[in-house]
């Protein structure tokens, strides 16, 4: 497979605020596929991705762009990727169709190729009655719509967005992943940034999971499934918080995590659900609580990682 991105041994350190936002990442994006890099806040995603688009510069290690390495030719990041920005700040005194349109302009198209791919793209964003109204008096979601628009000008052959849905309704959030999947299957490599796991595993072929500055997890999506198969999750629900204390207690060797103060999630080996079983039993009889079996999902991993995982042995991956 062509390889898109190759970067290697990448460690980014912030030495006055003795941080280490990224430590020795290796990493290949191949060409047409669609990655997502999930991890807590603070994991180093978005570091890793200011140095991807030639932003910042990594404390060592190199990244390569179509073989061309981007720190000796930044301009060749211009030309191949397109990045989301969450908030267009610096065109908000543009009309919505003007800044498309220009977009379009300074990515090499001419005035009528412009003027059809900005009519294309508020159609594609459902845009079209707000084409002749200012950005700054959008709302929050219709702005991130028009940098949606703004990222796909010009054809690009890799696009990155970092959290690509946030604020937006359900509707918008379903048209934003078609675009994104629908601009995938042209032909266009994605990388993606989202804390929405569950919306990510609809679309994504491979997850790098990112914690403390380091991957530690990196696979497909049945890969990944396949290798927590072995386990399934449960889900305790109670009404009173003194129960879930008390579920807690008694499942402590299995790690549970606390999600709400009426609810626990754990992992369980499978050798182990009829004993599990006859022990939720018991439980039963003297506190109210509902449990739930399932299989588990790549939320699961993710979860794990928040609750504070850092090694992928220690999430069982």
């Amino acid at each position: 497979m062509e390889i898109i991105y190759d970067i290697k041994n990448i460690t980014k350190k912030y030495p006055s605020r003795n941080i280490i936002a990224n430590k020795d990442i290796n990493l290949e994006i191949y060409k047409g596929e669609i990655i997502a890099l999930l991890g807590p806040n603070g994991a180093g995603k978005s570091t890793l991705i200011k140095q991807m688009m030639g932003l910042i510069k990594p404390t060592s290690g190199n990244i390569h762009l179509f073989g061309e390495d981007i720190q000796v030719n930044s301009k060749f990041i211009t030309e191949n990727v397109s990045y989301y920005a969450q908030d267009p700040h610096a065109i908000t005194s543009l009309r919505v169709w003007e800044s498309v349109y220009f977009s379009s302009r300074l990515k090499g198209l001419n005035k009528t190729s412009a003027i059809l791919e900005a009519d294309m793209l508020i159609r594609q964003i459902g845009l079209e009655k707000y084409k002749n109204d200012y950005i700054k008096s959008l709302s929050g979601g219709q702005k991130r719509l028009i940098s949606v628009a703004l990222t796909l000008t010009g054809n690009p052959k890799v696009l990155i967005f970092d959290e690509p849905t946030n604020e937006l309704d359900p509707v918008k959030r379903k048209k934003v992943w078609e675009i994104i999947t629908n601009k995938n299957k042209e032909g266009a490599t994605i990388i993606l940034v989202t804390h929405n796991v569950l919306e990510a595993e609809q679309v994504v072929d491979r997850v790098a999971i990112i914690n403390e500055g380091k991957i530690v997890a990196l696979d497909g999506i049945k890969q990944l499934k396949h290798r927590i198969d072995q386990r399934m999750r449960l889900d305790l629900s109670t009404s009173d918080n003194l129960i879930t204390n008390k579920l807690f207690t008694s499942f402590s060797e299995k790690r549970p995590q606390r999600l709400t103060d009426h609810k626990l999630r754990l992992l369980i080996q499978k050798d182990e659900i009829v004993n599990v079983i006859n022990k939720l039993t018991n439980l039963n009889e003297k506190f109210d609580f509902d449990f739930s079996l399932v299989p588990p999902t790549l939320e699961d991993v993710y979860l794990r990682l928040e609750g504070g995982v850092q090694t992928s042995e220690s999430i069982g991956i």
